[in-house]
């Protein structure tokens, strides 16, 4: 999940000092959620009597700062989980129709040639940028499409090979936290 752009310097300073639990709570409910809750005002430049006021403070509510960051994950699992549905629907529909002795020729080959069109461009594309030189007017332009095509080449890749071992690790984790605040509910 991307740290909102005006909470990333708050979360990278609590992060530093040691304060991860706090900052992720702060990552799953919000900058102004956690300081009602703490009753104190995060600054991205705290001084180190404040850091050791928020460390005090973040022993004191660890509970809370706990089960709002498995909630958080909880979500974000759902997330995965519908994008992985969705992935499963495409690759289901297209084994039909690729066992269909019904389905054109057409049917079964422009979607391999749509991406294999799509990869071979990033290939180009990416060696356009590499070897040539932008002029400064284009530059963004250029990064932008050169994300786009890249970002469709990553989904062509991520659906015939499928996602990645760090994407597989993330996802055991969280249903491991997600499992964990449950049995932490449940015996309280």
């Amino acid at each position: 999940m991307p740290i909102p752009l005006l909470l990333a310097p708050i979360i990278t300073t609590l992060m530093q000092n040691g304060l991860t639990l706090l900052g992720n709570a702060v990552l799953a409910k919000g900058k102004d959620v956690i300081e009602t809750k703490l009753g104190v005002e995060l600054k991205d430049n705290p001084t180190e009597e404040q850091i050791f006021k928020l460390r005090e403070l973040e022993v004191e509510h660890e509970e809370f700062l706990v089960n709002a960051t498995l909630k958080q994950k909880e979500i974000e699992l759902k997330e995965i989980e519908l994008e992985n549905a969705n992935t499963d629907s495409a690759r289901d529909m297209n084994s039909v129709i690729q066992s269909s002795a019904s389905a054109s020729r057409v049917a079964k080959n422009v979607p391999y040639f749509m991406d294999v069109l799509i990869v071979t461009g990033t290939m180009f594309l990416a060696y356009l940028l590499f070897n040539n030189a932008i002029p400064s007017e284009n530059r963004d332009l250029a990064n932008i499409a050169f994300g786009g095509v890249l970002s469709m080449s990553l989904t062509v890749l991520n659906f015939h090979r499928g996602s990645s071992a760090r994407s597989q690790g993330k996802d055991d984790t969280i249903h491991q936290l997600a499992t964990q605040g449950k049995n932490n509910e449940s015996t309280n």
